[in-house]
């Protein structure tokens, strides 16, 4: 929401027409908070900063019908809307479902209970941490649960007990626009510029290859000087 709030607003000078209607930015959540995987008090840092730019809200609420002309939440309200962006969680497998049965609950060591030989990790499983949660079905924790089950079933293989498997998290980085993002790393909270910087540099270390990582800095470093690069096209270019 951040970033396309960004972008209109960043092109919305090219349409003189568009200058009458203000764009109307809604989140919907069902949380009674934003970024739940946060703390409380980075979620309130982020719905601080996007409120202030004038985002609106609708906490502890659901969408129940969306047409072409607006969207309807729970409580009745209808909001007027021509542009639904919607995001979902996951559901495992029906292939899952006949060998686990919901909440898809495994053991610390990521053994399916009452079915020995098998093992389940990443977005079908629900794997207890040491605090009493669950661990979130994120990459950064699903690629360290694959490796972890290989040793496990190495291990029962050689005769030995599998280990519970325990990961701290490296973090969570979430970008707000405005060259300003919130998150936690190593426990500790970041949030502005700084926590944006961190978001960016996280993104660029993973992508394949030195020229890709260069190509992306130049346009990144070029990016905190001058304004968005913008493809405007215009009924003179068909005569080009």
């Amino acid at each position: 929401m951040a970033e396309l709030f960004d972008l209109v607003h960043d092109v919305v000078h090219f349409y003189p027409r568009l200058h009458g209607p203000q764009p109307r930015f809604v989140i919907v959540h069902a949380g009674e908070r934003l970024l739940p995987e946060l703390s409380p008090m980075l979620g309130l840092y982020a719905q601080r900063k996007l409120g202030g730019r004038g985002i609106e809200f609708r906490l502890g609420a659901r969408v129940s019908k969306a047409t072409a002309e607006d969207i309807t939440l729970d409580s009745g309200e209808t909001i007027p809307s021509r542009t639904l962006a919607w995001t979902a969680g996951n559901r495992p497998n029906p292939l899952v479902q006949q060998v686990m049965q919901p909440p898809f609950a495994v053991e610390p060591t990521m053994q399916v209970p009452g079915t020995p030989g098998l093992w389940a990790l990443g977005d079908c499983a629900r794997i207890p941490d040491p605090t009493g949660g669950v661990y979130p079905p994120t990459a950064q924790h699903a690629i360290r649960e694959g490796k972890a089950v290989a040793r496990n079933i190495a291990a029962v293989l050689g005769g030995r007990r599998p280990v519970p498997f325990r990961f701290g998290g490296l973090g969570v980085l979430v970008s707000l626009g405005h060259r300003t993002a919130a998150g936690e790393i190593g426990g500790r909270r970041v949030s502005g510029f700084l926590a944006w910087v961190l978001w960016r540099s996280v993104y660029l270390s993973k992508l394949p290859s030195v020229e890709k990582r260069l190509r992306v800095l130049a346009d990144r470093t070029l990016d905190l000087v001058f304004p968005r690069d913008i493809a405007l096209s215009t009924k003179d270019d068909r005569h080009a």
